[in-house]
């Protein structure tokens, strides 16, 4: 039991890392998000859609995969970092990068526990069930959500270039398209972030 419970506190010492692998997602008050706060943020707004979306689909929807989803999707970005979403480049084999990341990751937990998690981390990255389609849509809209609550527009020429509805909508859009509730989340924080100046029509 306690090799089983020092298992767990190696694999919790090596994951608080997140709180210091940053998005490229600015803050208000100066640098940037974290992946720490960013996962907290795709929790809680699974929590709160959850009902709606299961009033759309007309279906039972398991709120604690959703949760558990919402919190390990990232952790494979400790080891190979963020990358930006248009950033087509640094993309390359990023799947194939971060599946090796959390693999090197849960060695450190107890065998049941590795299980669980890598199960989670391969069920989110397929994109075929209604939960993990549900917190892959979240996630992409969560920094529009942030830029745009904040007022935090896309800065430099990379970024001013991506800064068009129908940039943003050809990235945003074909995540959400499978459901009405995220589809119209979506559109109702791109359409205050239009209103704020954040981003031009084209």
């Amino acid at each position: 039991m306690e090799k089983d419970i020092g298992q767990i506190l190696d694999f919790l010492k090596e994951i608080r890392k997140l709180h210091h692998t940053y998005r490229f997602t600015p803050q208000p008050n100066g640098g940037y998000e974290n992946d720490a706060e960013h996962s907290w943020s795709v929790a809680v707004t699974c929590m709160l859609l959850k009902p709606r979306l299961e009033k759309e689909f007309e279906t039972k929807l398991d709120g604690e995969k959703m949760l558990k989803m919402a919190l390990i999707h990232d952790l494979a970005e400790i080891q190979t970092g963020d990358t930006k979403t248009w950033d087509t480049d640094s993309r390359v084999n990023k799947e194939e990068k971060e599946r090796a990341a959390i693999h090197s990751m849960t060695t450190k937990l107890p065998d049941d526990l590795r299980d669980e998690v890598l199960k989670l981390w391969e069920e989110c990255e397929a994109k075929e069930t209604p939960e993990a389609k549900a917190v892959k849509s979240i996630d992409r809209f969560d920094s529009v959500v942030h830029r745009t609550t904040f007022e935090i527009g896309w800065k430099g020429k990379m970024e001013e270039e991506h800064a068009t509805v129908s940039a943003l909508d050809a990235r945003q859009l074909p995540r959400h398209s499978f459901s009405k509730v995220l589809t119209m989340f979506y559109e109702l924080i791109r359409n205050e972030g239009v209103s704020k100046g954040m981003f031009h029509q084209d």
